[in-house]
């Protein structure tokens, strides 16, 4: 499905057992997928992990910004449009 795994820009793990010492296993079990499309599109996409707040997993969140300019081409009419049996029906 080529999807990329977002890496957080901040913190290493999302959950955690909440036990001291060797008993404590600690992991990244929430994470972000996105396609590559997305990424090849020029859209950033980063993410972070916030603070616990008393929980044994750590919220995240996820950014996504458009680096391109509009996309906004003008319109250009092509003579040869005219030509095509199926124009006129298709405008009206």
């Amino acid at each position: 499905m080529k999807l990329v795994d977002i890496i957080p820009k901040s913190g290493a793990y999302t959950w955690n057992n909440k036990r001291g010492g060797d008993r404590q296993i600690s992991s990244r079990l929430d994470r972000f997928l996105v396609t590559e499309k997305i990424l090849l599109e020029g859209i950033i996409v980063d993410s972070d992990i916030l603070p616990s707040g008393g929980s044994n997993h750590w919220p995240i969140t996820m950014n996504a910004a458009i680096l391109s300019t509009s996309r906004n081409k003008p319109f250009r009419f092509e003579k040869f449009w005219l030509s095509h049996l199926e124009f006129i029906s298709k405008i009206k």
